[in-house]
């Protein structure tokens, strides 16, 4: 079995690596919030402005499904005959989650728990669970998407999409050599 790590850094090496790289700040993908750079949506990017705290409904949309890309374990598993995708979701109820095959080959996952603590007269010091959950995958093409089959077992979701039959056959033929 071959693991490989996610971000391909060794986080105890660096002190500041968090911020460059894959998945860093620095990194393309964190840029663009509503058209934007990361400076301009907190107000300018420097000391000031207005720290997020004006944000359009459609901003507020988008940065929580940013960061719900880290806030959640994915294990993809291939097999001979298979892939499995393994999500870890506790505290998320069944009803509350939606898989879906986007353009034929995407498949997109969404799930949302309620992390509102119980009772009304409270005060919310910190706050680091996450309350929503989105990822998507683009399938190989050899996969048959028509019998994708998804399981939720204890805070468990099994995605399985099984590979198209050719895909599995591996059969070994001679090839005449020609002189």
């Amino acid at each position: 079995m071959a693991l490989s790590t996610f971000t391909g850094r060794d986080p105890f090496s660096d002190p500041f690596s968090d911020f460059v790289g894959p998945l860093g700040v620095t990194d393309p993908f964190f840029t663009g919030w509503g058209g934007r750079g990361l400076g301009d949506f907190f107000g300018g990017g420097g000391r000031g402005g207005n720290s997020g705290r004006d944000l359009s409904d459609d901003d507020r949309r988008r940065l929580r499904e940013r960061a719900a890309i880290l806030k959640t374990d994915v294990d993809w598993v291939e097999y001979p005959d298979r892939h499995v995708f393994f999500i870890d979701l506790p505290g998320v109820p069944k009803d509350n989650i939606k898989v879906q095959l986007e353009e034929g080959r995407t498949l997109a996952i969404r799930a949302e728990r309620d992390t509102t603590p119980p009772g009304q007269d409270f005060t919310l010091h910190r706050a680091e669970r996450g309350d929503y959950f989105f990822r998507r995958f683009r399938l190989p093409a050899n996969v048959d998407t028509s019998k994708i089959e998804a399981k939720f077992r204890n805070g468990v979701l099994e995605v399985t999409v099984p590979k198209k039959e050719e895909a599995i056959k591996h059969e070994t033929k001679d090839i005449p050599v020609a002189t």
